[in-house]
C-alpha cells in the first residue's frame, strides 16, 4: 500500500483521466493526499482493500461498485485503527519530510506493506519547494 501525501499535482491536472487509468491498473493500493491528509486520488485496489469487504483486487479494477465507491481518509483511519494511526503517520511524514514504512501489518486476514512518502514539487529555479 502506498500513500503519497502532497499538494495538488499540477503535472497531472491536464491529464487526470490518463493518470487515473494508470494508477487503477496498479494491483497495489495507491493514495495521494493533500497537506491535511485528505484523499485527493485513490485507486480501485486501495478502495477494495481499505474501504470495502471486496477481496479480489484484480476483479475490482472493472467492478463499478468498487470504482464508484466513496472512500474517505476517515473511513481508512477507522478501518486501520486497531493496527495503525494512519492520520498521525501522514502528518509526521509531511512535517519531517521523511518516508515511513511498515511491513506485514495484519489487516482483515491480509498482511499489508504500507509506505507513506512525501512528494515534493521541484522548482527548476530554486530547487525543492
Amino acid at each position: 500500500m502506498f500513500f503519497f501525501p502532497t499538494g495538488k499535482l499540477k503535472k497531472f491536472e491536464d491529464s487526470e483521466t490518463k493518470f487515473q487509468a494508470a494508477i487503477n491498473s496498479i494491483q497495489a493500493g495507491f493514495i495521494i493526499t493533500d497537506e491535511q491528509g485528505e484523499i485527493e486520488t485513490i485507486n480501485v485496489a486501495a478502495k477494495s482493500i481499505l474501504c470495502s469487504d471486496y477481496r479480489n483486487t484484480t476483479l475490482s479494477q472493472t467492478d463499478p461498485k468498487i470504482i464508484n465507491l466513496k472512500c474517505s481518509m476517515d473511513l481508512i483511519a477507522q478501518n486501520l485503527a486497531d493496527s495503525l494511526d494512519i492520520k498521525k503517520h501522514i502528518q509526521q511524514v509531511l512535517q519531517n519530510k521523511k518516508t515511513f514504512k511498515i511491513s506485514n501489518l495484519s489487516y482483515k486476514n491480509l498482511f499489508l506493506n504500507i509506505v507513506i512518502s512525501p512528494v515534493f514539487a521541484i522548482n527548476k529555479k530554486s530547487g525543492i519547494s
